[in-house]
């Protein structure tokens, strides 16, 4: 018997940053509005209870349990995507290039997305650091110039904030706090410090592109000793590094990302389906690629109908990963009644 399609979508419904929900609901607006999705979700069955943002959603579906007090552990799980054959054991934290920029009586931190930063620079950087650090018995991993890794031999009982929810932000009431948060303001500030002399920035800088001057620890943890005996689907498809490497880690098998053919023959049941194109839009600020991300989805769905007729899958379950989501089996397809609400009414604003 066919199972269900899960279908997580962050950023379908935001959260919306204050400063872009006029652009974003221009540009919405100046567009056909994405009809299919608003019928379907008029007639599809609430689900109240799931978990809030994507990391926790993601975890939450591969049976990681993370106490309230805790951070996400995304780090580890991460790495598993980006260097499969990195040493597993330990503690790790994601350590991610940022450039930092004094802003009046603050700094404001921007990400490596609008850094441009190679692999031979990302690879001078991490070296020097590992140097500098030897004898901490820190170490500073970096299987690709944007995503970096720091090793440690034990918990640094710290809370963090992850770094999306930093950039562009005054650094300042984001920085660790925790037992160990006096240590770990050191240690930035001397990792600052050392890539302010590096050649790599000198360069950068007589180049007038901004210099990679710091790294940003979050999602601190351990891989788990062992996975879950029982998953409730069989295949995953995503492309995001978490979603990559809990399928890793959990031994299912994993597509790269997209939407999956809904006209066909291919069973789709039992499967987890991570596409994170509509929080990338939102977190570059570019309303025009969270409109086409919609209008894609919008025209992707118009052949749930007959692939719900047909069983395959038994039922979509759209996850905006806001706490909330939808089922939608054959039975929401005869809920003809119930009218549909504008895709703007929808939007979680951030606050």
């Amino acid at each position: 018997m066919a199972g269900d399609l899960r279908l997580l979508i962050p950023g379908l419904l935001g959260p919306v940053a204050p400063d872009r929900q006029a652009g974003l609901e221009a540009a919405l607006a100046a567009g056909p509005a994405p009809m299919r999705l608003s019928r379907l979700l008029a007639r599809a069955e609430p689900l109240a209870g799931l978990a809030p943002d994507p990391d926790r959603a993601l975890l939450a579906a591969f049976g990681v349990a993370v106490r309230p007090d805790e951070d996400l552990p995304s780090a580890p799980f991460c790495l598993l995507a980006d260097a499969p054959d990195a040493p597993g054991g330990g503690y790790w934290l994601h350590a991610d290039p940022v450039h930092l920029r004094p802003d009046r009586a603050q700094v404001r931190l921007f990400d490596a997305r609008s850094l441009d930063l190679s692999e031979a620079e990302a690879g001078e950087l991490v070296a020097l650091f590992n140097a500098h650090f030897a004898a901490t018995g820190t170490r500073l991993l970096a299987p690709t110039p944007t995503r970096w890794y720091l090793r440690l031999g034990a918990a640094p009982g710290l809370r963090t904030t992850p770094l999306a929810m930093v950039v562009g932000r005054p650094v300042a009431p984001c920085l660790p706090r925790g037992e160990g948060a006096e240590h770990w303001a050191a240690l930035l500030n001397e990792a600052q410090m050392l890539f302010h002399g590096a050649d790599v920035n000198r360069r950068r800088q007589a180049a007038g592109r901004p210099s990679i001057n710091g790294i940003w620890p979050w999602g601190g943890g351990r891989l788990p000793a062992s996975p879950p005996e029982a998953l409730p689907f069989a295949r995953v498809q995503a492309s995001a590094p978490l979603a990559v490497g809990l399928a890793r880690w959990a031994g299912v098998p994993v597509a790269d990302d997209g939407l999956p053919a809904l006209a066909g023959d291919e069973p789709l049941g039992d499967s987890l389906v991570y596409w994170d194109t509509p929080l990338a839009a939102l977190r570059d600020g570019d309303p025009a690629a969270w409109v086409a991300a919609i209008a894609r989805l919008d025209a992707w769905l118009a052949d749930l109908p007959a692939a719900l007729r047909r069983g395959r899958p038994a039922a979509l379950v759209l996850d905006p990963c806001l706490g909330h989501g939808w089922r939608i089996d054959r039975r929401a397809l005869l809920r003809l009644w119930r009218r549909p609400r504008p895709l703007l009414a929808r939007l979680v604003r951030a606050t």
